[in-house]
């Protein structure tokens, strides 16, 4: 003999057990990184907001653009942005 469950699965009073959990993007790695058309992640580097008056200007440019980020810590990032 079979057993016919009353209730179709989408209306099922245990259907949450069934769902995958959400996949959520961190919203602060959101706003410090941008991936590249490779797919690599870029983020700003640090000193350069204030104090620059002191700083010689090799410092500032050499501070000017973003920096890769290595493969150790891309897979960090990776998991804190799953749609990029």
């Amino acid at each position: 003999m079979e057993t016919v469950s009353l209730y179709p699965l989408s209306q099922n009073k245990f259907n949450f057990l069934i769902t995958k959990p959400m996949l959520k993007t961190r919203s602060g790695v959101k706003k410090r990184v941008k991936v590249t058309a490779k797919g690599k992640f870029k983020l700003g580097k640090a000193c350069k907001r204030h104090l620059l008056s002191d700083k010689s200007k090799k410092a500032k440019g050499r501070n000017k653009y973003g920096l890769v980020v290595s493969r150790t810590e891309e897979r960090k990032i990776r998991q804190q942005l799953p749609f990029a």
